[in-house]
């Protein structure tokens, strides 16, 4: 026991005498200039990857992304999040691997365009849960989804009664698709028997002021005819317009920056702080 105690305070006198109060730990070295740089060109370099890895991967909209692709994308963010932040790790091994991920799902996407069995295989398929106006227990047991959870996806596509449905089925993102019974169905002018005319997509003509002579010539119009129009409804130089688009019909669209809107209407039901 007294041999103990003297080590301990022989321990205690080395470091006072070194100048440091006893049993205090080293501090930590302060971060250099060059660590903040170092970062910084690394998150600039990760961010143009991520950005033409995600071009390359192709466009899909949040909701249409499956199980696994949900975690491929997890996986690449964590890798650059992780390069971005740990300087000690050697750049251009973490990129490769990055790399090998963006490569091998772009490769698994191509292949199961070409394959039906991959695509079944990696992205699975729809399942049907609702057939015939009957839900089907099995197939809902193999979803772990319950009857309620059921009822509340059906109650956000705005389905309340199950009176009204013909099929549902679970897509592969995990959205659930309604098929409604034909008397569910709101009337459209094909039941009616009225015709219809061709509705296209609206072309912009005009987008922050500056005058799209492109998009004119697919109309076969000029500037000219969209000046004529401008001043037609009061607006004098195309700079006051926003957006501007011309519809498949002829109409044209104007939004100016100053649209001279007396009361907006507020939608809040909180008025603020008196």
């Amino acid at each position: 026991m007294w041999i103990a105690s003297q080590r301990v305070a022989g321990a205690r006198a080395n470091h006072t005498s070194a100048g440091k109060p006893p049993f205090e730990h080293e501090e930590v070295s302060a971060v250099s200039g060059g660590d903040y740089i170092g970062s910084v060109l690394r998150a600039a370099v990760l961010f143009g990857v991520l950005l033409v890895a995600t071009r390359i991967m192709g466009k899909k909209q949040l909701r249409a992304v499956t199980v696994f692709d949900y975690i491929v994308g997890i996986t690449i963010g964590s890798i650059a999040g992780d390069l971005t932040t740990n300087l000690e790790q050697p750049l251009l091994p973490r990129l490769a691997a990055l790399g090998t991920w963006v490569g091998l799902s772009l490769l698994m996407h191509l292949v199961g365009l070409k394959s039906r069995w991959f695509a079944k295989l990696t992205h699975g398929e729809p399942l049907i849960l609702i057939h015939n106006g009957k839900i089907l227990e099995d197939k809902l047991a193999l979803t772990t989804l319950t009857t309620d959870d059921l009822m509340g996806m059906l109650r956000e596509r705005g389905y309340f009664d199950l009176n009204e449905i013909e099929f549902a089925l679970l897509e592969t993102n995990g959205q659930l698709s309604v098929l409604p019974r034909s008397q569910a169905r709101p009337v459209t002018r094909q039941d009616l028997g009225l015709s219809t005319q061709y509705e296209g997509v609206a072309t912009e003509v005009v987008y922050d002021g500056r005058i799209l002579a492109s998009n004119l010539k697919r109309f076969g119009l000029d500037e000219q005819w969209l000046l004529d129009k401008l001043k037609q409804n009061g607006v004098e130089d195309p700079k006051e317009v926003f957006y501007a688009a011309l519809d498949t019909r002829g109409n044209l669209y104007i939004d100016r920056y100053r649209d001279h809107i007396k009361v907006v209407t507020d939608v809040s039901d909180y008025p603020g702080p008196n």
